[in-house]
C-alpha cells in the first residue's frame, strides 16, 4: 500500500505544490539538520485533546533530492508516528494534514530557521494568559498544568499588605540574582535583553 500511495503523490507532484493535501506519516521525512528539540509528548497532548489545527509544510524535494521533507512540523509528525504506535486502531493518527512547497536547500534551511526563531523571539503576558487559563474547565490541551495556573496567579497587593504591612509595592516583592554566564550565554542573554525595557520583562519571558 505505501509503493501505491507514493506512486500516486509522484503523479500528482506538479499539481501538490502550493495545496493542502492527506498523507501518511510513513510516507514523510523529517528535515535532516532540524536544530529543534521539541517536547513531542505535548504536541501528542495536543493533538489528542484539539486535532490537527494546522498543517504542517512539506517540501516536495524536487530540488533538493529529498523527497517529502518536513520543513515547519517536525515534531508534530513525530507525534503523529508516536500516537499511531500507541493507538494503532485509532484513524486519526493514519494520515496528517500537509501543505505543500518546492524549494531549494538554500530556502529550506531559511524556513527551517525562522519557523523555529520566530516562536522563540516572542513572550507571554502573563496577566492575559492566567485569564484564558482561569476561564477554562481544564488546562487538557494547553501545554500547561495546573501548577502553571497556580504560578501564574498576579499578586494580590492587598492581601501582602495585611500580612507583611502597608505601603508594599511589587518592588518590594523582588529579590536580587547574581549569575556567572559563560561568555557565549552573557552574549545570548544580551541579544535576549535588548528586545525588552527591564531585566525583570526579559527573564519574565524566558519563564
Amino acid at each position: 500500500m505505501g509503493e501505491a500511495l507514493s506512486a500516486t503523490i509522484a503523479s500528482m507532484a506538479p499539481s501538490l505544490v502550493g495545496s493542502t493535501t492527506l498523507i501518511a506519516p510513513r510516507e514523510l521525512s523529517t528535515y535532516h539538520q532540524n536544530p529543534r528539540r521539541g517536547d513531542v509528548s505535548v504536541i501528542a497532548a495536543s493533538l489528542n485533546a484539539n486535532g490537527q489545527y494546522k498543517p504542517i509544510v512539506v517540501n516536495r524535494g524536487t530540488h533538493t533530492g529529498r523527497p517529502n521533507e518536513v520543513l515547519a512540523g517536525n515534531h508534530t509528525l513525530m507525534a503523529f508516528r508516536d500516537l499511531a504506535e500507541q493507538h494503532p486502531e485509532d484513524p486519526r493518527w493514519e494520515s496528517v494534514r500537509v501543505h505543500w512547497v518546492d524549494v531549494d536547500d538554500d530556502r529550506a534551511a531559511r524556513i527551517v530557521l525562522v519557523d523555529n526563531r520566530s516562536s522563540e523571539m516572542g513572550h507571554m503576558d502573563v496577566a492575559v494568559l492566567h485569564e484564558i487559563l482561569s476561564e477554562l474547565p481544564d488546562v487538557d490541551g494547553t501545554g500547561y498544568s495546573s501548577s502553571d495556573l497556580d504560578s501564574f496567579q498576579p499578586l494580590d497587593l492587598d492581601a501582602l499588605a495585611d500580612r507583611y504591612g502597608e505601603g508594599m509595592t511589587n518592588e518590594d516583592m523582588l529579590e536580587p540574582v547574581a549569575l556567572e554566564l559563560t561568555p557565549e550565554v552573557a552574549a545570548r542573554w544580551a541579544q535576549h535583553r535588548s528586545l525588552f525595557e527591564t531585566d525583570g520583562e526579559a527573564l519574565a519571558g524566558l519563564l
